[in-house]
């Protein structure tokens, strides 16, 4: 694992200025080019808004605890599952998009944005687990054997399972804390995690009827992004049904077998009768 850093660069030069965002991005133009594609709008707009919203002071201390946060945490895999990371991390300074992502990759590369990131301890190091974990799902998937060209990544249930299976990692990795933490570090995030869990078959039945009648790029918006969840006022909720999907399958079936369901060619409707399953739930309590 390599850490490809390009903070140092952004806080030696840094000017308030749309010129200096357009030097700095263009001097690591390979590392920036899936986060304007994918990540971020990355406008003159949005360029504008993030340097009214920089603190350096506050990027540098995310920066001085990061480092040695993958460093833990790569070791703690390779000691839990064997796994040595044959990826680069990459640190940047984004414009307020996504604060971590995995590259759409078989074995993924993770860019962290640290204007995005909390700079306490506990908080970063369940984020960094997290991505992590995409990395180790991958890894552990390929060992067994996966015809990757066959994956439906555009699928919403394929990112609702890795986003469950990231989770399950990251509880693994940093372990003991209560479980809305996993799904979002702040702390007044609890009751919505919890409202989640309670509202779990209505929110099923509203993901497979968007399932019919959404698009998947609106589907990512409603249930993966934290600018989402319009229908239930809780932002995320697939994270949620990944999470309960894997939690029931590990439970069901064991960790390996479990977080290697995706490469059944069946896997989408299984998921589907779970999904159903789970909305029967609430017309037995009904009763």
């Amino acid at each position: 694992m390599k850490i490809f850093d390009t903070v140092p660069f952004f806080v030696r030069l840094y000017e308030p200025s749309l010129a200096f965002l357009h030097n700095y991005q263009r001097a690591f133009s390979n590392t920036f080019k899936s986060y304007r594609k994918y990540h971020c709008k990355n406008t003159i707009e949005q360029k504008e808004f993030a340097l009214s919203e920089y603190a350096i002071d506050h990027i540098e201390r995310v920066h001085k605890e990061i480092i040695p946060i993958i460093e833990r945490s790569a070791r703690a895999y390779e000691e839990q599952y064997s796994l040595v990371f044959p990826i680069s991390v990459q640190l940047i300074v984004g414009v307020y998009g996504s604060n971590a992502y995995a590259e759409r990759e078989v074995v993924p590369n993770i860019t962290f944005a640290l204007e995005q990131l909390p700079a306490d301890e506990e908080s970063l190091s369940i984020i960094v687990a997290h991505e992590l974990g995409h990395v180790a799902h991958h890894m552990l998937t390929d060992q067994l054997g996966c015809d990757w060209g066959e994956m439906m990544w555009q699928d919403p249930r394929i990112s609702a399972f890795q986003e469950g299976a990231a989770m399950y990692f990251s509880k693994q990795i940093v372990s003991g804390l209560p479980d809305f933490k996993y799904f979002s570090f702040d702390a007044q995030k609890e009751d919505g995690y919890q409202k989640a869990l309670t509202l779990l078959p209505g929110i099923a039945r509203a993901f497979l009827k968007d399932l019919q009648q959404q698009s998947s790029t609106q589907m990512v918006r409603e249930w993966f992004s934290i600018r989402g969840g319009e229908q239930f006022e809780i932002p995320r909720l697939g994270y949620v049904i990944g999470e309960q999907f894997v939690a029931t399958e590990i439970e069901r079936l064991g960790e390996e077998r479990a977080l290697t369901l995706w490469t059944e060619p069946n896997f989408l409707q299984y998921m589907n009768s779970w999904l159903e399953e789970v909305c029967e739930n609430e017309f037995k309590n009904r009763s």
